[in-house]
């Protein structure tokens, strides 16, 4: 990201989602979503990654379905087992580990 927007970058299998991306219109390069896993007993594997603790997710585009203002035909979203986020100075997850 740079001042807000989303840049492309892409080692490989990009021909799979930039033309759509190329395409699209309105927010497609905003901060959709940021989520924080935050349940200790869940564990990653069938449809439920999001709730693991510690587990980020980070999306672009369009929002609408989150009551976000991000409108755009173009949405994508993707989740980090070994992120690590910081608010200011405090660490909240570390290396996949939610810490809070």
């Amino acid at each position: 990201f740079h001042a807000g927007h989303a840049e492309w970058t892409a080692s490989a299998n990009s021909e799979l989602v930039r033309s759509q991306y190329e395409r699209a219109k309105g927010a497609k390069d905003r901060v959709g979503t940021l989520s924080i896993g935050i349940n200790p007993e869940a564990s990653y594997g069938y449809l439920q990654d999001d709730l693991v603790a510690g587990c980020v997710e980070v999306s672009i585009g369009d929002n609408s379905e989150e009551d976000g203002r991000n409108r755009s035909d173009f949405g994508l979203g993707g989740r980090l087992s070994r992120a690590t986020v910081r608010v200011g100075k405090r660490v909240i997850v570390d290396g996949g580990r939610l810490v809070v």
